[in-house]
């Protein structure tokens, strides 16, 4: 309860307050992340579920054997989107970065063909991400504007959380065939994905990059395994 507590204020006000504390604590903290996560998602099932048959709103899968599509979500996803969307959060030239130039991939692939694992306009995916890098590169260069940006992140720093979990929400959209008159309805479908990315924040922020990638692949594996159970 303290640790949901204490991630609710989280999203309330967000902070940067790092844990320090040896390695036993951090784990302690980090299953308690993960068995409020948990108890979150359990309790919202049976909701979005009935919301998704009521609205014929379902997944669509990537055609791909099971020790594949495993692989991908439990190893490449989560250190694509927390690289994307948590890695930056500790502001560094480094990390906004490799932020930037995935979040541009992501969005580009999601607009030129709603996959971000299609090689339909790859070069052309890659050269926008890229150039957004080598852009923000030669920005930071003039320490001007780096000191402005880095007072930005200190100052604004609830602002940039939302942003980016915002960003995580819609980013998976891509996961579900739908229409204007249905995107309403899979926000709200999106529940668990939007409380997932409070969680992998607050576990970012608070243990570190590395617990939120392990949390996030746990998740995957987790939601994968019970995927193919049921069918």
């Amino acid at each position: 309860m303290k640790t949901l507590k204490s991630t609710y204020r989280f999203f309330l006000h967000p902070d940067k307050n790092f844990v320090e504390a040896e390695f036993y604590s951090k784990v302690k903290l980090f299953f308690r992340i993960f068995l409020c996560n948990f108890i979150i998602l359990l309790l919202s099932t049976i909701p979005i579920g009935l919301l998704r048959i009521s609205f014929n709103i379902h997944p669509v899968g990537l055609d791909l054997p099971f020790y594949k599509l495993m692989l991908i979500n439990i190893l490449f996803i989560p250190i694509l989107e927390e690289s994307a969307f948590r890695l930056s959060l500790v502001y560094k030239r480094i990390n906004l970065l490799i932020s930037l130039m995935i979040i541009v991939f992501i969005f580009s692939s999601y607009l030129y063909s709603r996959n971000i694992f299609s090689t339909e306009g790859i070069v052309l995916r890659l050269t926008l991400s890229l150039v957004s890098g080598l852009s923000i590169f030669s920005i930071l260069q003039y320490k001007r504007f780096e000191k402005m940006i880095v007072e930005f992140w200190e100052k604004e720093f609830s602002k940039i959380f939302y942003v980016f979990l915002f960003l995580f929400v819609l980013r998976h959209l891509d996961q579900y065939d739908f229409s204007l008159t249905t995107l309403p309805i899979l926000l709200i479908i999106l529940f668990p994905q939007f409380v997932t990315g409070v969680f992998l924040s607050f576990t970012r922020i608070r243990l570190g990059f590395a617990y939120a990638v392990f949390l996030h692949g746990v998740w995957n594996s987790l939601s994968m395994t019970i995927l193919f159970a049921l069918q």
